[in-house]
């Protein structure tokens, strides 16, 4: 049986409107003062956001006990008129928590315009660091130059102790000199050689200046190999030193599944395209899958685009009956392959007994030439070893 791991979640898919400074959409406590000691914990978060209308700015923080661990998207602008637009933010962060509250929480704002910036769905997640589990991160901001390239941005090397699959989360905030579609690619997460995703095409097309800040989220399984180091990336590409890409505050979390109770997943690598305004397509699916009574972490990650850059493409986390939407920008074209890449995170208690896990692709389009576009999907729903029933406490609020 693994170690037992302290766990605590909040989530609400309830929307709210923001017009003015910073204010809480979702907050999560994790109260450890009946606790000894302080422990590392991992905490994993997304929020998705929208605009009601046309040409509105919003920005995005991740608070700890009222200090900045993550803060974006200032500026970043809502022009198209196709709706649902907007973004979905994702936070990683490692932090030692001592015994005493804490509270953590995703803060949303306005920043020009006069319309409504909405958030729409969000978790936090935040779970002790189990005793296998690697981390690294960078919180200094790094620019490619004059590399046209992959440039390594932040890199986790370890030695497995044993050869199995392990849970791989990361994110970024990165920002581009260019806001033309010409010569920026972006982000993407390398294991062990082998690119895993990619979000190519890190311009900023809808930001009201070249120096916005937004986040990039990725999650995968994969298994590494024991024996020697093996070698996890973030990478970033450029266009020379006119069109540099920036990373900051990066993170990477790689988690074996030994350390959980049970881990279930399903991937799809290829690309699978969406016609349609509903969620009628299923690109991954963990369908009747049977699950034990107990706390799971669920986390879903996809490259997502369209075959056209006048519509949206975009995709939801079917967690056990609760649908987080993911949701996108207009910019992005598949056919000159450039995706958005993100995840969403479920902390969830399951009842005994068969549960529905998916991923499914959408677009705003109903027609063949605007198709929305999904890839490299990822779907992972791990048990989480019980802990003391006061190290479990939830607290949930939002507005």
């Amino acid at each position: 049986m693994a170690t037992a791991l302290e766990f605590y979640k909040a989530n609400t898919v309830t929307p709210a409107n923001f017009t003015g400074g910073y204010a809480t959409y979702l907050s999560c406590v994790a109260d450890r003062s009946a606790l000894a000691g302080t422990k590392n914990f991992f905490i994993i978060a997304h929020i998705a956001t929208t605009v009601n209308n046309i040409d509105t700015t919003g920005k995005v923080r991740l608070q700890v006990d009222g200090v900045d661990y993550g803060e974006c998207a200032d500026g970043l602008y809502h022009e198209q008129s196709d709706l649902p637009s907007g973004y979905t933010y994702n936070f990683v962060k490692r932090l030692s928590l001592d015994n005493s509250s804490h509270t953590i929480t995703l803060d949303c704002g306005r920043v020009l315009g006069a319309n409504n910036f909405q958030a729409q769905n969000a978790s936090i997640v935040i779970l002790e660091e189990s005793a296998n589990a690697q981390y690294n991160d960078s919180t200094t901001e790094t620019g490619t130059g004059a590399a046209t390239g992959w440039v390594d941005y932040l890199t986790l090397s370890f030695t497995p102790g044993a050869t199995e699959n392990y849970l791989i989360v990361a994110s970024c905030e990165t920002k581009s000199e260019d806001e033309s579609d010409s010569g920026v690619k972006g982000i993407q997460l390398d294991v062990v050689g082998t690119v895993v995703l990619t979000e190519n095409h890190g311009e900023l097309g809808h930001a009201t200046n070249d120096r916005t800040y937004r986040t990039v989220g990725m999650a995968c399984f994969k298994e590494l190999a024991s024996g020697a180091s093996r070698t996890i990336k973030l990478q970033m590409q450029g266009n020379g030193a006119i069109d540099e890409v920036y990373c900051r505050k990066g993170a990477i979390i790689a988690i074996p599944f030994s350390d959980f109770e049970n881990v279930y997943t399903d991937s799809q690598a290829g690309k699978t395209f969406h016609t349609g305004t509903s969620f009628s397509d299923t690109d991954v699916v963990l369908s009747n899958q049977a699950v034990n009574a107990a706390d799971h972490l669920v986390i879903a990650a996809a490259e997502c685009s369209n075959e056209s850059p006048i519509v949206i493409g975009y995709w939801q986390l079917v967690s056990a009956g609760t649908n987080f939407v993911v949701h996108q920008f207009r910019d992005r074209d598949e056919d000159t392959d450039e995706y958005y890449l993100e995840f969403a995170v479920h902390g969830v208690t399951l009842t005994s007994g068969n549960q529905d896990f998916e991923i499914e692709g959408n677009s705003s389009s109903t027609s063949e030439s605007g198709e929305g576009c999904v890839r490299n999907a990822y779907l992972i729903v791990a048990e989480i070893p019980p802990a003391p029933a006061i190290g479990r406490r939830i607290f949930i609020t939002h507005v």
